[in-house]
């Protein structure tokens, strides 16, 4: 009860595992956004409905966030194993690329489409004069992707602050 009797205290801020318990709880929540980037990766980066086609993240910059949140998933892992903050804090640096990667693909979602053109010899004016004539939008991957991303770097940064307030 509070102090007039009237009103049940406040729950506690922290959860019963107290400051520890909160830690492993983000350093988890990071895991799982790193592993979202991974399967946002190999999911649909950009989509055409006049053409019924999409495009892999793993045929253009897909292949960077999936390389990427592995390394910060694996970070994570230790860190969350070996209660060592410092791999969080290098895993950020990680999923900051998987992140760049991901706004620039939300930006311009034909960049999957280019990138698969040019691997395949297509030239440049080839690629613009097609991309020109058809709508691309962004696949569910790409958002997966920036969404895992979000996550993983705002966790591992609320881990870090956490731990060197302490």
């Amino acid at each position: 009860m509070s102090a007039d009797n009237q009103y049940p205290a406040a729950p506690s801020a922290t959860p019963a595992g107290g400051a520890a318990g909160q830690q492993r709880n983000l350093l988890i929540a990071a895991i799982i956004g790193s592993l979202v980037v991974v399967l946002g990766s190999v999911l649909a980066w950009s989509s055409s409905s006049e053409l019924d086609a999409s495009t892999r993240g793993t045929e253009g910059d897909g292949l960077y966030t999936l390389i990427a949140s592995l390394i910060a998933a694996a970070l994570l892992v230790v860190a969350l194993l070996r209660k060592n903050v410092l791999f969080a804090t290098v895993s950020i640096v990680a999923n900051l690329v998987s992140l760049v990667f991901a706004v620039l693909n939300v930006i311009s979602p034909d960049r999957a489409v280019r990138a698969e053109g040019e691997s395949e010899g297509v030239s440049s004016e080839q690629i613009d004069a097609v991309l020109d004539a058809i709508d691309i939008s962004a696949g569910a991957g790409i958002w997966l992707a920036l969404l895992g991303s979000v996550v993983g770097v705002a966790a591992a940064a609320v881990v870090t602050l956490q731990a060197r307030r302490a």
